[in-house]
C-alpha cells in the first residue's frame, strides 16, 4: 500500500542521550514513539502495519546506528505508538548524547522522509545533570535527607514533626464544646433545661404526664317530639363514641329491647348542645308504645 507521508504525534519517555552514572536515576534503554499513517488521499490507515525504526547519525544517508521491525503494528484512525527497544535494546554506544535521527518506514518500502530528530528526554536531561556537576535537579547531595533518617515524637516537652500551635491543641482538651456543653474537672455537662431549646437537654429519668380518657354516659327520654323521638346530647368540648337506644317499641306492660350502661353513673343529656349527639327514632309508634331511651358515650379526648 503506497502512504503519502508520516505525521509525528509524540516522541517522549524514556530515551537517554548519555550513559548515566551509578548516581544517576537509571534510564530505561527504551524510547516510546507514537505517529500518524495518512494514504495518498489523506484518509487514516486502518489496517495493522509492519513498521521498521532506524536511528542514525545523520539527517540523511549514512548507516543505521540501530535498527528495530515491529510486525503488525496496531493503528486507530492512523495513529500508532510502539516502543523502541523492545527487541533490539538501545545500546548506550549510541545513545551516548549524540545528535540522532529516527526513520521510519513500512517493511519492504523505502524510508519516509524526513527523518526525525530525537531530542534529550527527562532521565536524559536528569543523568547529564548528575554527571556533570554530582547534583540531582541542581541540589547537591547534602540538601537531600538520607533514606534513613527519623522524626522525634511529640511528646509534653518537645514539639516533634507537628507545628507548635497544632501540639498546643492536642496537649489538653477545651473547656467548652458548643452550646449546651462544657467541661469541668473532667466532667462533661449539659445545660438542662425546660424551655426546650436546641442547648438544653432532657433527664435520663424525665417522665411525661399520661392524662386519661374521660368519657361520660348521657340519656334523653323523649326529648325531641310527641312522636316517641328521644336525642342524647354531648357537651362541645367532648367526642361521641357511641350509643343505643332501649324500649323500642315495647309498651308500657311489655318492654322492647333495651341498651344502656349498667353500674355507671348517667348524666342527663337531654337539653340541646353545640355537641353532637346520638338520637333514637321511632316512626309511627303503634298506639301504647313506650318512649325510647336515648344513650350516647360522650368523651373528653386530650
Amino acid at each position: 500500500m503506497s502512504l503519502l507521508r508520516l505525521l509525528l504525534v509524540l516522541a517522549v519517555a524514556g530515551l537517554a542521550l548519555s550513559a548515566p552514572p551509578a548516581l544517576a536515576v537509571d534510564a530505561p534503554p527504551q524510547m516510546t514513539f507514537q505517529g500518524r499513517l495518512l494514504r495518498t488521499d489523506g484518509s487514516p490507515e486502518t489496517l495493522p502495519q509492519d513498521l521498521r525504526f532506524a536511528l542514525y547519525a545523520t539527517p540523511s544517508g549514512g548507516a543505521p546506528l540501530w535498527e528495530e521491525s515491529h510486525p503488525s503494528t496496531a493503528i486507530t484512525q492512523g495513529y500508532y505508538s510502539v516502543v523502541l527497544g523492545t527487541s533490539t535494546p538501545l545500546p548506550a554506544s549510541v545513545v551516548n548524547g549524540q545528535a540522532l535521527y529516527l526513520g521510519v518506514s513500512l517493511v519492504g518500502q523505502s524510508e519516509l522522509t524526513p527523518r526525525l530528530t530525537v531530542a534529550s528526554v527527562p532521565y536524559a536531561l536528569l543523568a547529564n545533570t548528575a554527571n556533570n556537576s554530582l547534583t540531582l535537579q541542581g541540589q547537591p547531595a547534602s540538601a537531600f535527607a538520607p533514606s534513613t533518617h527519623t522524626h522525634p515524637a511529640a511528646s509534653t516537652t518537645a514539639n516533634g514533626f507537628m507545628a507548635a500551635a497544632d501540639k498546643t491543641k492536642l496537649n489538653g482538651l477545651p473547656s467548652s464544646f458548643g452550646a449546651g456543653l462544657s467541661l469541668t474537672s473532667g466532667t462533661l455537662s449539659v445545660a438542662l433545661g425546660s424551655s426546650g431549646s436546641a442547648t438544653t437537654v432532657a433527664r435520663s429519668d424525665h417522665t411525661h404526664a399520661s392524662p386519661s380518657l374521660a368519657c361520660t354516659y348521657r340519656t334523653a327520654t323523649g326529648n325531641i317530639d310527641t312522636g316517641k323521638n328521644s336525642t342524647a346530647w354531648c357537651a362541645a368540648t367532648e367526642t361521641l363514641l357511641g350509643g343505643g337506644c332501649s324500649n323500642l317499641n315495647g309498651t308500657s306492660t311489655v318492654p322492647g329491647p333495651t341498651f344502656g350502661p349498667t353500674n355507671v353513673a348517667t348524666v342527663d343529656g337531654s337539653t340541646q348542645t353545640p355537641g353532637p349527639a346520638y338520637t333514637c327514632r321511632v316512626p309511627n309508634p303503634p298506639t301504647g308504645a313506650s318512649i325510647p331511651t336515648a344513650y350516647a358515650i360522650c368523651c373528653r379526648i386530650p
